[in-house]
């Protein structure tokens, strides 16, 4: 069986994930701006006819401050771009002049509502036909809205079916090992085995596991129990010993000159002090840097912030099925130079962000998050339908045991997660789920009793609310009209029950 191979379009594109859309804003977003270049020239062109001395140079400047601002409208434009895969949505905003760049990253199953509309009151936008189209989460921080996009109707009920198609191979894959399950318990009522979770255990003190690596140019890595390890930019880790380590420096050739003056033991007692307060800083500053770390694992994410002498010890740790959104940010021409950014997780419920900041290689560091939380989001899946799994089992059980079925089936394998996401090269290889054609409810057909066939010589029992002619539909009774005495013989028409008498005097 050949193995299925994703083209990679983007740089954190999952090996499972498919491209179905890469947009921008709509073309009129940057040449709605081309008037300004426009009227610079056409002034500069004014100039050149009142002043005929400048007029070549002034034609010549005209002809290239139009085509500079025309390339730089045009590559801030194309710089941003909206990504809509089978599993998620990415929007990617950068700016030139500001050397910032900004990525959201949402998964198709996290968002709960979408809106697109076209401005009522904008010509263009009919003209052309764009419009915005607004994303809502469970959490307020986790919108994401779109502008500018063209054909916002389409992109809407493009994401809307990739909604749908990922609902619908969820379903078939949990029908079809539901009627797995059922076959084998069916022959011989055999239980599956007590679940296993997936997530290992959490642990928030990297002392407890191993010592990690002393070399401050290691940005991340991984832990026994699997969990990832996300340090500083190591360029923090330099501004906090960069004076210590001039100070020991200094210290050092202090020292030998001392000795060279001939005044060593005055000079050997002021370096030593100064050398111990030095060092002491640089441990200070090396200690800090160490013990602030972002740890993601497959079921919480936590932030630790300390400093020596328990002056501070801050541990913020949430649940992978908690996270709404991740961004990750850079901004600054140094930032951009080093790599050094900040990732925010917004989460459900939430109108604010949990931000790390300083981190190294920002868009790694949101990949890896959005991965996990996709694992988490599916383990969670898994555990509501292992245990519906479980105890269908157990009442199959109980019902073989009670009839006396023979019990010879052999154990069901484990349940397969519907949605599997990128975490091995095995997942990675594992052809898609195509969902099946689903009907419409206007497809739909009324519903109609069965027949039940009745023996042979068994006559029909007489109905106690009397027979009527065969094919005769049945009337309603006639009721007297309003105000009209009964006659002789007739039962009364309001009602039957006896009147009691009353108490009251």
């Amino acid at each position: 069986m050949a193995q299925r191979r994703v083209q990679q379009v983007f740089r954190t594109q999952r090996p499972n994930e498919n491209v179905l859309l890469i947009t921008r804003r709509h073309w009129w977003a940057w040449v709605r701006w081309l008037f300004l270049p426009i009227v610079a020239v056409v002034g500069l062109w004014i100039l050149a006819g009142a002043v005929p001395v400048l007029a070549g140079v002034l034609v010549f400047v005209s002809l290239i401050f139009f085509v500079a601002c025309t390339l730089y409208l045009y590559l801030e434009w194309a710089n941003d771009s909206i990504i809509i895969t089978d599993q998620r949505i990415v929007r990617i905003t950068q700016s030139i002049l500001g050397f910032s760049q900004r990525v959201s990253d949402i998964n198709i199953a996290s968002i709960q509502e979408i809106n697109a509309e076209i401005p009522p009151f904008n010509p263009f936008a009919w003209m052309f036909n764009y419009g915005y189209i607004e994303l809502r989460t469970a959490g307020e921080a986790g919108n994401i809205s779109l502008q500018m996009i063209p054909d916002p109707e389409g992109v809407q009920d493009l994401i809307l079916d990739d909604f749908r198609n990922l609902k619908d191979s969820r379903q078939q894959q949990h029908q079809n090992n539901t009627e797995r399950d059922v076959q084998q318990w069916i022959q011989g009522g055999n239980t599956p085995q007590p679940f296993q979770p997936l997530n290992p255990p959490s642990v928030t003190s990297l002392s407890r596991l191993e010592t990690p690596p002393f070399s401050p140019f290691t940005s991340h890595f991984t832990l026994k129990d699997g969990s990832t390890v996300f340090r500083k930019h190591w360029f923090v880790w330099f501004q906090g010993v960069f004076v210590p380590l001039l100070v020991i420096l200094g210290t050092v050739i202090g020292f030998f000159a001392s000795l060279a003056l001939g005044v060593g033991g005055l000079g050997s007692v002021v370096s030593l002090g100064v050398f111990i307060i030095a060092g002491a800083w640089f441990y200070w500053a090396d200690w800090d840097w160490r013990h602030d770390y972002m740890m993601v694992s497959h079921a919480t994410l936590t932030i630790v912030h300390q400093r020596p002498l328990w002056l501070q010890n801050e541990k913020d740790q949430v649940l992978m099925k908690q996270i709404d959104n991740v961004v990750a940010e850079t901004s600054g021409f140094w930032n951009r130079i080093w790599g050094k950014g900040s990732v925010q997780i917004a989460l459900i419920g939430s109108n604010t962000y949990k931000e790390f900041r300083d981190v190294q290689d920002a868009l790694f560091v949101q990949s890896e998050i959005m991965r996990r939380q996709g694992i988490a989001k599916n383990q969670q899946t898994q555990d509501l339908v292992q245990n519906q799994r479980q105890m269908m089992g157990d009442y199959m059980t109980t019902y073989h045991q009670m009839t006396g079925a023979p019990n010879t089936a052999q154990q069901p394998p484990q349940y397969e997660p519907a949605r599997p996401f990128a975490s091995s090269s095995q997942d990675a290889q594992r052809p898609p789920i195509v969902p099946q054609s689903r009907p419409n409810l206007s497809q739909g057909r009324p519903y109609s009793p069965p027949v039940q066939p009745r023996p042979q010589g068994q006559q029909p029992q007489p109905s106690p609310f009397g027979t009527r002619p065969q094919g005769q539909p049945q009337q309603p009774p006639q009721q007297p009209p309003f105000g009209a005495r009964p006659q002789t013989g007739q039962a009364p028409p309001l009602s039957t029950r006896p009147i009691r008498p009353s108490n009251k005097r």
